[in-house]
């Protein structure tokens, strides 16, 4: 009974949540994270301009991945003919793709570390059912297909033994994973150093200088054919300032959501089995691993709760383990289910309900339901250029974008690393037919103590530009001073 309840409850809301995500995959607007910014830079790519290029001259667009990501959405989505709506679709069930797969892996490397069939579909579940994949397990944005990748490579060295050719398999991967999003490093490390724990000294050399040579090779190739852009957007561009407290506060968010994961986890890291067994004591480097790449890096101004994504998929499968205990004790014995076995059972129907909870919230916090259609409609009528904060709609007006995450060129102008001067003369020159933003001049966003223009941008828009009107969706939309806008739809 008690087990038939946590199968019942994970799997409803995995049928739940998984179709609540189905749902958004259409969904016309930048799903709380700027998708635009990764699918301009897809589209561009498909369309034969370069990837990489100079950001610090308009258009002011930065590529902050490697080129993996980018290239399966513009070339796929080019290949089929896809429309810019449908190429939003089909990046982000590139991502949902990828989660499906996670759920996978996890399942088979539960299996290969012992844990029983439900158990192992169990703990898929539980990813599944995290408040961190909202919105990250299906938004336009590399991390899931890194995860994946690196997961995919876990699963071949687990079964690899002495093969060196499986070895190679997964260091092809490992690279893979590390040209899909540059900080996928965990999973290669964790191997190396599970090798060395198992005095595999030759292997655990060999497998390093295979890994390290393909990708420094790699990097080195691109950087080459790209005349040192490819480092200027996924290294230049990416060091931003960093602030201590963000460790703290992105963790906090990150774990609280996830506390079933690691309430089933934790038993999981001290039990017998961590000692004994070869393929935990490599999941528990890869979550040690992944834990501190993830800290180190939620300190970037910018970072958000996906950084912890790999980490929560390894706990999943110390979870299984946890699982799998449980279900062998309800089983011996023999249909008399000790008052544990029962105080297990509530705790993680419990559970899955505070997971609903926090998805709810993390829906809430995170989802920006805004209706595009009316702007869209209006911009795709006016003339001349468009500046905005969404580039969104700029893409699907059929304009040209002119800067592609506002946000990220705060950052870089406050190191110094772009001037917004050219952008603040075209303003001031009125060379703008319309500007749309998302929130009006005398209330701008910020994130996490930045705003999300540079004030001398905003200083422009004020002194040369009045406000219009405000349309469906929460843009405010500016035109130069005494003008007016033309009627809507």
């Amino acid at each position: 009974m008690p087990n038939k309840l946590i199968v019942g409850a994970i799997l409803l809301t995995c049928c739940l949540l998984f179709a609540g995500e189905a749902l958004l995959l259409t969904w016309p607007s930048d799903l709380g994270y700027p998708e635009s910014a990764v699918i301009y830079k897809a589209i561009s790519a498909a369309s034969g301009e370069a990837l990489y290029r100079d950001w610090r001259s308009e258009p002011y667009a930065v590529t902050p991945y490697t080129p993996v990501y980018y290239l399966a959405v513009g070339l796929g989505a080019n290949w089929l003919g896809l429309t810019v709506s449908g190429t939003y679709v089909f990046a982000r069930l590139i991502t949902l793709c990828a989660t499906l797969g996670i759920l996978c892996l996890i399942y088979l490397i539960s299996r290969k570390s012992g844990s029983s069939i439900s158990a192992s579909l169990i703990a898929a579940g539980i990813f599944l059912s995290s408040p961190l994949l909202i919105p990250w397990g299906f938004v336009s944005r590399p991390d899931m297909l890194a995860i994946f990748l690196s997961l995919l490579g876990i699963l071949v060295y687990l079964n690899a033994g002495q093969r060196d050719l499986l070895h190679l398999v997964a260091a092809l991967l490992f690279v893979s994973a590390a040209l899909t999003k540059q900080t996928a490093m965990a999973a290669p490390l964790s191997v190396a150093l599970h090798l060395l724990w198992e005095r595999r000294f030759l292997q655990a050399v060999r497998f390093m200088v295979i890994w390290s040579g393909l990708l420094a090779a790699t990097f080195m190739i691109i950087d080459r054919g790209t005349d040192g852009l490819f480092f200027l957007n996924v290294i230049s561009a990416n060091a931003v300032p960093f602030r201590l407290d963000l460790i703290y506060r992105v963790a906090v968010e990150a774990w609280s959501l996830n506390a079933l994961v690691v309430l089933l986890a934790v038993p999981s890291v001290f039990s017998k089995q961590a000692r004994s067994r070869s393929s935990i004591r490599l999941i528990l480097i890869c979550l040690f691993i992944s834990f501190i790449a993830a800290a180190a890096s939620t300190a970037k101004i910018g970072s958000n709760t996906n950084y912890y994504s790999e980490a929560v998929a390894v706990m999943s499968v110390l979870a299984s383990l946890a699982l799998h205990d449980l279900f062998s004790k309800g089983a011996i014995s023999y249909g008399r289910y000790s008052a544990k076995m029962w105080a297990s059972a509530i705790i993680l129907t419990v559970g899955v309900v505070a997971a609903l909870v926090g998805r709810a919230y993390s829906k809430y916090w995170y989802l920006e339901a805004r209706d595009i259609n009316d702007i869209v409609y209006i911009v795709s009528r006016s003339s001349g250029d468009l500046l905005t904060d969404y580039p969104n709609i700029a893409i699907r007006s059929g304009k040209k974008v002119v800067i592609a995450d506002p946000y990220f060129f705060s950052l870089l102008a406050r190191q110094g690393k772009w001037s917004p001067q050219g952008l603040t003369s075209k303003i001031r020159r009125q060379e703008f037919s319309l500007i749309v933003l998302t929130a009006p001049l005398d209330h701008p966003h910020s994130w996490q103590g930045i705003p999300h223009w540079p004030a001398e941008i905003l200083d422009a828009i004020n002194s040369r530009y009045d406000l219009a009107g405000m349309a469906n969706g929460g843009f405010f939309v500016y035109v130069p001073a005494s003008q007016k806008i033309g009627s809507k739809r």
